[in-house]
């Protein structure tokens, strides 16, 4: 006696296929039923899934390197950068760079009165602390 394959229930050696469940079954020369491994349907699964993982990671990285070389470093693609020629949208002052103090003197500034500021609204910005990036003129792509 043996044992089926598939359901592990024991089977006469003069049959071809198993009584319980009907799998059938080649005889071995010397009698004994062949016993053929079951199938593994984990491992035809784990291998599909690999081969997709793989896949999807090699598209990304290719698309990835693709797409880097237009994008604009200065400002994050976003086509705007802080303005540096204002403190909190207002115009610095020249004369002291905004600090309220003159350099020689150490002293009040003269010229803004020891504000830092020196108008009340920044030309560079208009007022929003930010302005289009120098570099890809707002568009947030490198020119080529």
């Amino acid at each position: 006696m043996s044992l089926c394959p598939r359901c592990r229930k024991p089977i006469p050696d003069a049959v071809d296929a198993c009584p319980a469940c009907g799998t059938a079954f080649e005889p071995v020369p010397d009698g004994r039923a062949a016993t053929s491994p079951p199938s593994d349907d984990s491992t035809t699964y784990a291998t599909y899934l690999g081969v997709g993982v793989a896949a999807i990671v090699l598209v990304l990285v290719i698309s990835t390197l693709m797409g880097s070389s237009g994008r604009c470093t200065d400002c994050k693609s976003r086509g705007r950068v802080y303005c540096t020629d204002c403190r909190g949208g207002k115009t610095k002052c020249v004369a002291c760079n905004g600090s309220g103090l003159d350099q020689q003197t150490f002293s009040t500034c003269a010229t803004c009165r020891g504000a830092g500021i020196q108008q009340s609204t920044c030309r560079s910005c208009n007022g929003s602390q930010q302005r289009p990036c120098p570099a890809c003129g707002g568009s947030g792509r490198r020119p080529h």
